[in-house]
């Protein structure tokens, strides 16, 4: 298994900016001690990633180099959130208040996604010549645990990266999958194929019964690859096209 490391710049601290009217300065704040606790207690030890954390009043300046802003709508839509880059190549993530869904897990996704791969870049070898997206949270984002009364995101283990795991091996952090590279009923991921595996792809994901969509044109890009998205078969259907535009991203990335 090919894992590519970080950048050799991460988030020393990310700054919390409420800009919604839908959610108190004082409920962001409430959620921070969580946030830390997840990140130090939890992602740390099993990815070796951490940062501070900090809640900023909208009109003050922050002291992170990363941005999380909370809103009432995001600007990709159908998507609850997501991190990327800006022209300058600094960190942010956006996190939107949706109904029916909870901003607290979506923000705890976003910040341990962000703190594994930073520049949101990175690729594993899995089985069939794909390369799966390195997200900690996408293949098991359906999936929380209560830390300090919050709901936050469940998360995946290396050893969900590494197609010669075994039974003993943890793949993610409440124990829910039971084999690498899969994608729970109500989860997804990004995959990458190379060059000449596109129907391969089709078929396998086909016979395991999960919904394959091309977010890319399947057959023609700059290195003869393409980015699909796996859906598990009972995925939301009004977050899949935030989920595509997530991928559209990483494909700019990809080639």
């Amino acid at each position: 298994m090919t894992v590519h490391k970080l950048m050799p710049t991460t988030p020393t601290m990310i700054s919390i900016v409420n800009e919604s009217t839908k959610v108190s300065d004082a409920d962001v704040q409430k959620c921070i001690p969580a946030f830390l606790r997840q990140v130090t207690l939890d992602f740390a030890p099993i990815w070796g990633c951490s940062c501070a954390i900090e809640f900023v009043p909208k009109g003050t300046k922050p002291n992170g180099n990363v941005i999380a802003t909370l809103r009432d709508k995001s600007d990709v839509p159908g998507a609850l959130g997501y991190h990327d880059r800006d022209a300058h190549g600094y960190a942010y993530i956006v996190v939107a208040i949706v109904a029916g869904y909870d901003w607290r897990t979506t923000m705890s996704h976003e910040i341990l996604e962000l703190l594994a791969d930073f520049a949101a870049n990175r690729w594993a070898d899995g089985p069939d010549g794909r390369d799966w997206a390195i997200e900690m949270c996408d293949y098991v984002e359906s999936q929380t645990y209560p830390v300090e009364g919050i709901p936050l995101s469940d998360f995946v283990y290396p050893a969900f990266f590494n197609p010669g795991a075994n039974s003993a091996d943890r793949l993610d952090h409440l124990g829910k999958l039971k084999k690498p590279f899969t994608v729970g009923p109500q989860d997804y991921g990004i995959v990458r194929t190379e060059p000449g595996t596109v129907s391969q792809v089709y078929a396998k994901h086909e016979a395991e019964g999960h919904d394959v969509r091309t977010v890319v044109q399947a057959h023609e890009s700059k290195n003869g690859r393409a980015v699909l998205l796996i859906f598990g078969e009972a995925y939301p259907a009004e977050q899949k096209e935030g989920k595509i535009a997530k991928a559209r991203r990483r494909f700019a990335k990809a080639v």
